[in-house]
């Protein structure tokens, strides 16, 4: 599969010439677009390379260097309306398909897309890994549903932006394969009460609604924010008996020239009367500043990365605190707390060091007990 992919790649690269004569060109600091005056083919991907080191306390974690992410995609849009993506982990022991997608956009802000991406509902895991202030996302993401395969519609105006579909969790059988065991409606509202290019306010309202069919399992789990590791310190275990479970997600941010602030929460209500219904939540305060005083970035209703505007690039420093509880009812999946400081030099629009700092107790974690946890981790970007 991922010889098939690199070539798809490849060929869609090559024919990229039938689409225009004219030279290639990068676009924004990253990928390589062929155009004529209709169509377009943008070829890029990226690498993460990560170390980590990591203080532990009963659990045992080792100290890590590999490439966290070695993607490559392929962007084909025809015209101001239709658009492919294919984009996938192409690392040599980690081949995992991410976007299979066509899309519509029409001319009054509608837009409609099918296939396999990231689902309309948690703004980290709408935030592209490229353009994240810290390495990791925090613990809260564990509650949202991240890509899934099915429908979606937005439309997006001034001031607001609402978008919702039908999905399907993934299956391994293939990259637009689905479970035929659980179905999922998910929808998002974004209110943005200021909104220009030195100020942003965001107010976020987001559910999703998870149906599971008899033999489907619900488990949720996650590791400690540094990547590498397949360690985790929460663990609800495979839960039967879950007939449907409801995911709400509350954000807001504020932007204004060099700073930014997010916070979130989200809620998992679940219909499982055998395990006392149980109610899991997750929350996360982040914040980010840039030193050097370049502006932060909101595009497409999504957070971007710092644009260096100095020769000696761009520096940044960021913080985070973040908690899940997976204890209740009769599930002990564990508590945790992270605290995580970090600072990111950009070097150019497509290349930015990384490096974190990250503390976690669990209070108890999913074996029952309390412990903590010191992490250092730093990172190599660069998009290509």
């Amino acid at each position: 599969m991922r010889v098939l992919w690199v070539l798809a790649m490849f060929g869609g690269f090559v024919l990229s010439g039938l689409v225009g004569q004219g030279l290639a060109q990068t676009v924004d600091g990253a990928g390589i677009r062929f155009s004529n005056d209709t169509s377009s083919v943008t070829i890029g991907g990226r690498i993460h390379a990560d170390a980590v080191f990591v203080d532990d306390d009963m659990t045992p974690f080792t100290d890590e260097g590999d490439i966290r992410r070695l993607r490559l995609d392929g962007d084909f849009r025809f015209g101001k309306t239709w658009r492919v993506l294919l984009d996938a982990n192409i690392g040599a022991n980690n081949f995992v398909t991410k976007n299979v997608w066509l899309s519509y956009k029409g001319d009054k802000g509608e837009n409609y897309k099918l296939g396999r991406f990231v689902v309309p509902l948690d703004g980290e895991y709408l935030t592209s890994s490229n353009d994240i202030k810290l390495m990791e996302r925090s613990l809260a993401v564990a509650l949202a549903s991240q890509y899934m395969v099915g429908g979606a519609a937005s439309i997006a105006r001034e001031q607001w932006q609402l978008s919702g579909g039908l999905f399907a969790p993934l299956s391994r059988k293939g990259p637009l394969a689905f479970s035929e065991n659980q179905q999922a409606l998910i929808g998002r509202f974004a209110y943005y009460p200021v909104k220009n290019d030195q100020r942003l306010l965001q107010f976020v309202v987001a559910m999703e609604r998870r149906w599971l069919e008899a033999g489907a399992v619900m488990r949720v789990r996650t590791r400690p924010e540094f990547g590498l590791s397949s360690v985790r310190l929460l663990d609800t275990s495979s839960l039967a008996g879950v007939s449907a479970y409801s995911n709400y997600l509350f954000e807001t941010a504020y932007m204004q020239g060099p700073l930014l602030l997010r916070a979130k929460h989200i809620e998992r209500v679940s219909d499982a009367p055998a395990l006392g219904d149980p109610r899991f939540n997750g929350s996360a305060i982040e914040a980010a500043f840039v030193l050097t005083g370049e502006d932060q970035r909101f595009k497409g209703g999504k957070f971007k990365s710092v644009r260096p505007l100095k020769p000696h690039g761009a520096l940044e420093i960021a913080a985070r605190y973040s908690r899940l509880d997976l204890n209740d009812g009769l599930v002990a999946g564990g508590v945790e707390e992270n605290w995580t400081l970090g600072a990111n030099w950009y070097l150019t629009n497509n290349m930015r060091l990384m490096a974190n700092y990250i503390h976690g107790q669990t209070d108890p974690g999913a074996n029952g007990q309390a412990e903590s946890i010191e992490a250092f981790s730093t990172r190599l970007q660069i998009n290509f």
